[in-house]
């Protein structure tokens, strides 16, 4: 049981934040790596034993302080913890797109780390401000918040750190508005190789060199070597960007803290671009650390060991994770988002255009040597949506969680941005009553008698005379226009070892999804098979309105041939017309080789596809790639065809398809509020 003074402690913490928690879980000798840990639900822990071998007994209200801005704060929930955790792996990946080769494959554990010092960053930084406030409130306003004098005892300079933590430690000198050198020495580490400082030498004489005399017309040796010199100096500038700067780094962390004080996920990004190159450095400290470190380890001279929950995250949660819009930001880092704005503006100034690819020389190709830094850093840039953090690196990261259910929420989140409900007009013809009163006509002989109108005829004369007296009234068609209804969609999904797996990221599979999702929520229905070889068939026997079953038949793989079922198709849309009660649309996803449907390889049914044509309202093939090899067979059989570049395609593609399926070929019986 907590003591009184331990009680009063805890309280003092909690009216800090304003909260309120149940007592905390006072441990000696746990054998956690720190001596401070939270867990969710929202619970705190502290080793009493490790915090007086420490050094900080005496600050016990900050150290309870620190742990509760944990759960109020950063990450303040357990999804929110997860997404702080992506984003530190997004950062690590990216790595290879501008740290010359130094990122990777981020794994759970280094991507933990580097969001608990995040978050470290980010509680403490309130924590002094609370404390800043209350001190002020006292009539103290000078006096050294807690939280500050504990990390005096915890960190001092002089101790051998790697330079993450003098990173680290400096960023919260700038945070606290603190001289240079109370927690980290004066001096950075250095961290520049023999390699990078050759780069850099060859960068500066190569650019000192390349000025023509003035007034001098260059010779084409001088404007080849000057391309030379070009290509070297952004060379080396890029080597400047790559290479970790552990004072700018610093800086820039502490602004980080200072625009994201709210927002732990949205700055993790931005922060973990400065972290990870530091966690990944090949050096003797770097391999040191990760090699004594473990899952929950704490902040050297930090004190706090993270969450301590192993738990991975659940699919729903995973789904939550990555339909955050916050992690589609790009990583990249303010090194080379400055550097870029820089050349663009330079580029502007002179009425280039930065992204033209100006650096290139007569002849040059734009791959050799004639590149300048604003081309470079657009190619390191790159264009992709998320920065090429995909659906292999997810299932890497949440190894631990569903992997199916891991599957399925990154198509929903690369889908759900695109989704709109799909709704047609609903089959609906016109009521023997819907018509209104027209104009009066002449009844002539020969016209049906019951046409006549007697009331008519007889207000004109009282004589009757058959086609010069008598009269008709004409009948306008007054039918409502036909109410919405859900489309029926039959949708067919090739998995043969030609098409990409669901575990890489297809854009087939991104496409259906969004399909699949759209017809869902306009009240509609989807009937999904799964195909590949002969006997290799799978899906429901029926439309159904379940997404978790849909999603499941849409991302079945058996990785064979490729035979399309025309059995199934043949039995599942039987006759020659179309069904009066309902309209039918059928889409196949696929690639070029898709020639079976049109009966190669089984002559007997090759008269199918066109014969279920006739059946169906709409019928579509989606084919990867940038072009299709069967739209003969296709425009014969009457099938319409659309070709599927990639993932970044899908959305458009599927707008094209929504509005052939929203507004299906009239049918000859229908009146849509004519």
């Amino acid at each position: 049981m907590p003591t009184a003074g331990q009680l009063e402690a805890w309280q003092d913490a909690l009216d800090l934040w304003g909260v309120a928690l149940h007592d905390p879980v006072l441990v000696e000798g746990a054998g956690e790596a720190s001596f401070a840990w939270f867990v969710f639900p929202s619970e705190v822990s502290v080793d009493l034993a490790l915090l007086e071998a420490a050094g900080g007994a005496d600050h016990l209200g900050s150290v309870f302080a620190h742990e509760i801005g944990h759960h109020v704060l950063a990450p303040g929930t357990r999804l929110d913890e997860f997404k702080v955790v992506h984003q530190m792996a997004r950062a690590i990946t990216a790595l290879d797109e501008w740290s010359d080769g130094r990122g990777g494959q981020a794994d759970l554990g280094t991507a933990t780390r580097l969001a608990n010092l995040w978050e470290d960053l980010l509680v403490n930084a309130r924590v002094a401000r609370l404390q800043r406030r209350r001190l002020a409130d006292a009539g103290r306003p000078g006096e050294e918040p807690d939280i500050v004098a504990l990390w005096r005892l915890l960190n001092r300079p002089g101790s051998e750190s790697p330079a993450l933590w003098w990173v680290y430690r400096r960023a919260h000198e700038l945070v606290w508005s603190l001289p240079r050198g109370t927690f980290c020495d004066v001096a950075p580490p250095d961290v520049v190789d023999d390699q990078q400082r050759a780069d850099r030498a060859a960068g500066t004489a190569a650019a000192s060199r390349r000025t023509a005399p003035a007034g001098a017309e260059p010779t084409l040796a001088e404007q080849a070597a000057e391309a030379e010199a070009d290509a070297r100096a952004a060379r080396s500038e890029l080597a400047r960007l790559r290479t970790p700067s552990p004072e700018f780094d610093a800086e820039w962390l502490a602004d980080t803290v200072r625009r994201f004080a709210d927002d732990p996920v949205g700055g993790a990004l931005p922060a973990g671009t400065v972290l990870a190159p530091y966690a990944v450095l090949r050096s003797r400290e770097e391999d040191r650390l990760r090699a004594g470190a473990s899952r929950g380890a704490g902040t050297p001279g930090a004190g706090c060991g993270g969450q301590a929950s192993d738990g991975a995250p659940t699919p729903a949660e995973v789904e939550a994770v990555l339909g955050d819009p916050r992690l589609r930001a790009v990583p990249e880092h303010p090194g080379v988002s400055a550097a870029r704005r820089a050349a663009e503006e330079a580029a502007a100034a002179r009425g280039e255009d930065a992204d033209a690819g100006a650096g290139a020389s007569d002849g040059d190709d734009g791959e050799g040597e004639g590149v300048r830094l604003g081309d470079a850093l657009g190619r390191s840039r790159g264009g992709s949506d998320g920065q090429a953090y995909g659906l292999a690196d997810t299932l890497r990261l949440w190894r631990g969680s569903d992997r199916d259910g891991v599957v399925a929420a990154w198509y929903l989140a690369e889908a759900r941005r695109w989704v709109r409900p799909l709704v047609q007009p609903a089959l609906v013809g016109s009521a023997a009553d819907d018509t209104i009163p027209g104009a009066l006509e002449s009844w002539q002989l020969g016209d049906d008698v019951d046409d006549v109108d007697w009331t008519a005829t007889l207000s004109r004369s009282p004589v009757v005379v058959p086609g010069v007296t008598t009269r008709r009234r004409d009948r306008l068609a007054d039918a409502p226009p036909p109410p919405d209804e859900g489309i029926e969609l039959d949708l067919w999904v090739d998995s043969s070892g030609s098409m990409p797996s669901p575990e890489t990221g297809s854009a087939a599979l991104v496409a259906g999804t969004i399909l699949v999702l759209s017809v869902l929520r306009g009240g509609g229905r989807v009937r999904i098979t799964s195909f590949s070889g002969p006997g290799q068939v799978a899906g429901g026997s029926r439309p159904t309105r379940d997404r978790a079953e849909a999603l499941r038949d849409l991302t079945t793989y058996f990785g064979g041939g490729t035979t399309f079922p025309l059995d199934l198709l043949a039995s599942r849309h039987p006759g020659t017309r179309l069904d009066p009660a309902v309209r039918r649309h059928l889409v196949v996803l696929s690639d070029d080789g898709l020639e079976s449907l049109f009966g190669r390889g089984q002559e007997e049914l090759g008269g199918v596809a066109a014969r279920v044509r006739r059946t169906l309202d709409t019928a579509t093939l989606v084919l990867l790639g940038t072009r299709s090899g069967i739209d003969a067979q296709a425009a014969a059989a009457g099938y319409d065809v659309r070709v599927l570049p990639g993932v970044a395609d899908a959305p458009r593609v599927c707008a094209a398809l929504a509005a052939a399926l929203t507004d299906p070929p009239r049918r000859p019986e229908e009146t849509r509020g004519q």
